[in-house]
C-alpha cells in the first residue's frame, strides 16, 4: 500500500450497454481525509461509489483499497467500509435497536461489541431514545441519523457516504456535517482507525 493511501482508483471504466457511465476515473484517498467529489445527476457518482463497495461490477481499470485489490480480494474489503446510501438500511417493521442487531449479525460481532457499539452510537449520533422505536416510526431526520448508525455499526475505518444530507433544511444539514467532522476527530483517536467520508453532489472529476 502507498504511504497514507487508503483508497486508490486507476483508470476505472463503466458500461451501461451503450452509456458510458464511468469514463477513465482516477483518484486517491488520503488516510484521515475527509473526500468530497462533486457532480451532477446521472454523472454516475452512485455506480463509483457501488464499484468501490463491491456491489457492482466495472469494465476496465484498478482499485485498491487499504493495499487489498477489488477484485481478487473482495471479501476483505467489505469488512473495511460502511456504507450509508441515500436510502435507508432499515426494515420498518423491526425496532432502531433490532435493525442494528441485524446489522451487526452480518460482520459476526459478538453480543459485548455489539452492546459497546450500540451505547456509542447512541450517545455520539443522540439516538438513545430512538432505540426501541419501530422504524416506520422515525421521521426523516431521525431516520438519516439512524442510518449513517447502521452503516458504521461494525466500526469500519472507511466510511462512504451516498449524499446522506439530501433533502434536509440547511440548519439540519450543518449539524449533519459536523457529526461527519466529528467521525474524523475519532478517526484520530484509532476509534476509526482510518476515518473517510465520500460527500457526492456535484462535478469535480471526469465523470460523464
Amino acid at each position: 500500500m502507498k504511504e497514507n493511501i487508503i483508497i486508490e482508483v486507476e483508470g476505472l471504466v463503466k458500461h451501461y450497454g451503450e452509456v458510458k457511465a464511468l469514463d477513465d476515473i482516477s483518484f486517491s484517498v488520503k488516510e484521515g481525509e475527509i473526500f468530497g467529489l462533486l457532480g451532477p445527476n446521472g454523472a454516475g457518482k452512485t455506480t463509483l461509489m457501488e464499484i468501490l463497495c463491491g456491489l457492482r461490477k466495472f469494465d476496465k481499470g484498478k482499485v485498491t483499497v487499504q493495499g487489498f485489490d477489488l477484485v481478487s480480494d473482495s471479501y476483505k474489503i467489505r469488512s473495511l467500509i460502511g456504507f450509508c446510501p441515500q436510502e435507508t438500511l432499515f426494515y420498518d417493521l423491526l425496532s432502531v435497536r433490532e435493525n442494528f442487531a441485524f446489522s451487526a449479525s452480518l460482520y459476526s460481532l459478538d453480543s459485548k461489541k455489539f452492546r459497546e457499539r450500540i451505547e456509542f452510537l447512541s450517545k455520539f449520533l443522540g439516538i438513545g431514545e430512538l432505540m426501541n422505536r419501530k422504524a416506520q416510526q422515525l421521521s426523516g431526520g431521525m431516520k438519516r441519523h439512524a442510518n449513517l448508525a447502521t452503516s458504521i455499526v461494525h466500526n469500519p475505518p472507511i466510511v462512504i457516504l451516498d449524499e446522506p444530507a439530501v433533502g434536509f433544511d440547511p440548519n439540519v444539514k450543518r449539524e449533519f456535517w459536523e457529526l461527519i467532522k466529528n467521525l474524523k476527530g475519532y478517526g484520530k483517536r484509532c476509534f476509526f482507525p482510518l476515518m473517510t467520508c465520500m460527500k457526492l453532489t456535484k462535478s469535480a472529476m471526469k465523470l460523464q
